[in-house]
């Protein structure tokens, strides 16, 4: 089994959400890692000094979380009161926690200012929604944390099979030079295939996804990366050199 996944605190069962309910997610995927102990369960909102229940918030404008990560957007309430020093507070929580945990992935309730990954709500508060990603997610994203929304628990269930077999196919390798423990795991992403949903068409000039090989520059030479879609990253292993 590899590393634990940070999940959304209401996706768990918790009535922790704005309106002081849940958002229970029911999946066999799920229920399995949550026996297994292998779920990490946290609520960015609550970790920045929120109660419950509390005014909603949507991120103004139709931006969205990297642009108030980088002090370019607000997180507001209906009243305009802003609120986005909680927010990046709890974002900032939510990181430390992950990392504490060897979290490499989350799965996190979509829509919300914190944790929503494939869209948010526009600001106006009349249920627009667009694509865009909250700022918890994305924060974990340029720390190299995968995030899947309560949506994609099956692309989620895919890529950590292919997390569990990678040592297994270091071990496999050991008649050819590789011993068992002398090889780590490797994520890779096809070149310029590997932005998420959200960036595209968004300009960017860090790698994206935990190492992705994005060139700054983008797709099209003009620093855009375009339709390019989200793809699951490949494992495969590289020598270690011992001590």
């Amino acid at each position: 089994m590899t590393g634990k996944i940070l999940i959304s605190a209401c996706l768990m069962g918790l009535p922790v959400r704005y309106d002081g309910k849940p958002k229970t997610l029911l999946h066999a995927a799920v229920a399995r890692w949550r026996e297994e102990g292998r779920l990490v369960s946290f609520c960015p909102e609550l970790a920045g000094g929120f109660a419950v229940p509390r005014p909603p918030a949507e991120i103004a404008r139709a931006m969205d979380g990297g642009d108030v990560l980088d002090g370019a957007a607000q997180v507001v309430e209906p009243t305009g009161r802003d609120v986005s020093d909680g927010f990046i507070e709890g974002a900032r929580r939510a990181l430390a926690v992950a990392q504490e945990n060897g979290c490499r992935h989350a799965l996190l309730i979509d829509g919300s200012p914190s944790c929503g990954s494939g869209f948010l709500y526009d600001g106006s508060f009349s249920g627009r929604r667009h694509e865009g990603e909250g700022v918890t997610a994305a924060l974990l994203r340029r720390h190299g944390i995968t995030v899947y929304s309560d949506r994609e628990v099956d692309r989620l269930v895919a890529v950590l099979a292919a997390e569990d077999a990678a040592p297994e196919a270091c071990g496999a390798r050991a008649g050819s030079g590789f011993a068992i423990g002398t090889c780590e795991r490797i994520a890779t992403w096809p070149k310029r295939a590997c932005a998420p949903a959200s960036l595209q068409g968004r300009k960017t000039s860090a790698p994206l996804q935990g190492g992705c090989p994005i060139s700054p520059r983008g797709t099209d030479g003009a620093g855009n990366l375009g339709n390019i879609g989200s793809v699951e990253p490949q494992f495969k292993c590289r020598r270690i050199k011992l001590l």
